[in-house]
């Protein structure tokens, strides 16, 4: 197995390539100790994943780790620090889709930002956390085909999602909202509070961002990326 001698990296993509590596070892063979090594990367990559989006919610050169520390001790912390960025849950996902939607215009096709779904994440972990717990029924655990069976369809489904994370259209990024000019940004929180949806948005964006570029007023935006 040569991926161990692989220095590690503390990247979400390092940590989801490495899951695979042991998947695919003892997938064919329902294997209980490569599942239990996919288990645990799979979990650091959600971990990761939902910090890297945090990260770029706060602005990766501003991040303070010291003022964060609270934030950083659990998942769920985590979460409701991401969340907290936005009042609630659902404002993040409206962000999310303009962020997305942004991302395309200005890269013309070529960037695509993922939308991540928190609590997917956040459910997929604590079922990886299980598996990574004392197992003292081996009758009922690592003995037993189908619950390894189970598992693996399960870390499938796991791996699945975070594949449209992270494939060759689509990472995680943000276009840093200091860069977006001023009539882009008034549409976006229209968007926000609920006064328009989601195709009446991009269809104003798009005319705001043509009109800007033919009157050469239009500033460089910065989309930060994984």
């Amino acid at each position: 197995m040569e991926f161990l001698d692989t220095p590690r990296k503390n990247d979400s993509f390092f940590h989801i390539s490495t899951a695979r590596k042991w998947f695919e070892k003892g997938r064919e063979e329902n294997l209980h100790t490569p599942l239990i090594y996919a288990a645990i990367e799979y979990r650091l990559a959600c971990e990761r994943v939902l910090f890297e989006l945090y990260l770029f919610l706060k602005n990766p050169y501003e991040f303070d780790r010291e003022e964060e520390k609270r934030n950083l001790k659990s998942t769920s912390g985590l979460i409701s620090a991401i969340h907290r960025v936005f009042d609630n849950k659902g404002f993040l996902k409206l962000a999310q889709i303009f962020n997305q939607y942004y991302a395309l215009l200005l890269t013309k096709g070529k960037v695509r930002i993922a939308i991540i779904d928190t609590g997917k994440l956040h459910s997929y972990w604590d079922h990886l956390s299980e598996l990574c717990h004392m197992q003292i029924e081996p009758n009922q655990t690592w003995e037993s085909k189908k619950w390894v069976e189970n598992h693996y369809k399960k870390i499938e489904e796991i791996d699945d999602y975070l594949a449209t994370i992270f494939n060759e259209d689509t990472t995680i990024g943000w276009v840093q909202l200091n860069s977006i000019p001023d009539q882009i940004l008034e549409i976006r929180q229209d968007f926000m509070d609920l006064n328009i949806k989601e195709k009446p948005m991009k269809r104003r964006v798009k005319i705001a961002y043509n009109t800007l570029q033919g009157m050469e007023k239009l500033k460089k935006s910065i989309i930060r990326l994984t």
